[in-house]
């Protein structure tokens, strides 16, 4: 799949440059001389790299970078310029791009710029993904118990519901069953269930010294259980019961008929 750029810049000279060099290289190359009409196209288009000159007339191309940071995020933005200088390259890097490229330049010098700074855009969605991924890690336990929590109550109500709405013992008795099988299954959470099971763990490893060979048993204390599983697992429980099955039932059955007007 071809990748997309728009090119922004006053100079035509520029434009046909870029197309002809990029449009022979895998890029599908759309340019624009109004940086208005660049800001609207990066808003509503999907660009892989946006080229924008530091110069135009009425706009200074670093406003230009900040709005395309806030448009196009996920573009490597370039900025090129026919007065390069330090301050103004470093200036560019702060407000968003991905680097700075002297006028004039010949193709090889803009196509190793602009790869480059696909790859920098690359290697910062990468770092700021790994780094939200690093910070969801921090709460697995939390987060894999409650969801476990909503799937299990859900069943479990819903089996309640169905064995009420069955008059025959053995519809009751299969409106119960798989649901429970399920969720058990499954491996869902119910709070009553872990508010036995879990402090029996507790007592058998710190009272009477029973644990399974081979298992790290610190994680298995009071202030983990309480926290990252019996808080989560009633909340999900109560969310799974109420939300899931219980609003169902009211809209079905309960929900007061509106008044006819007049």
């Amino acid at each position: 799949m071809r990748e997309r750029m728009l090119v922004i810049d006053d100079d035509t000279a520029v434009l046909r440059s870029c197309e002809a060099i990029f449009g022979g290289n895998g890029f599908d190359v759309e340019t624009t001389n109004h940086p208005a009409e660049g800001l609207r196209l990066s808003s509503e288009n999907r660009y892989g790299v946006i080229l924008c000159d530091w110069k135009m007339p009425g706009f200074d191309g670093l406003d230009v970078i900040a709005e395309l940071e806030e448009r196009a995020p996920d573009s490597a933005v370039v900025m090129f310029s026919g007065y390069p200088s330090v301050d103004r390259a470093t200036e560019a890097m702060k407000r968003g791009a991905m680097d700075f490229l002297a006028k004039p330049f010949t193709p090889d010098e803009i196509t190793d710029v602009v790869h480059k700074a696909m790859q920098r855009k690359f290697k910062q969605e990468q770092k700021a993904f790994n780094r939200f991924e690093h910070m969801w890690d921090k709460f697995p336990s939390f987060m894999e118990a409650f969801i476990r929590a909503v799937g299990c109550n859900w069943m479990v109500c819903l089996a309640v519901w169905m064995a009420l709405a069955s008059r025959q013992v053995i519809g009751k008795i299969f409106a119960i069953f798989f649901p429970i099988m399920g969720f058990v299954a499954i491996g869902f959470e119910h709070c009553v269930a872990n508010m036995y099971f879990i402090p029996a763990g507790i007592f058998l490893n710190h009272w009477a010294g029973v644990a399974p060979a081979g298992l790290d048993m610190t994680a298995l204390n009071w202030s983990a259980f309480l926290v990252d599983n019996l808080l989560p697992v009633t909340i999900g429980n109560t969310i799974g019961g109420v939300v899931f099955v219980g609003l169902g039932y009211w809209g079905a059955y309960l929900r007061p008929a509106p008044h006819p007007a007049g």
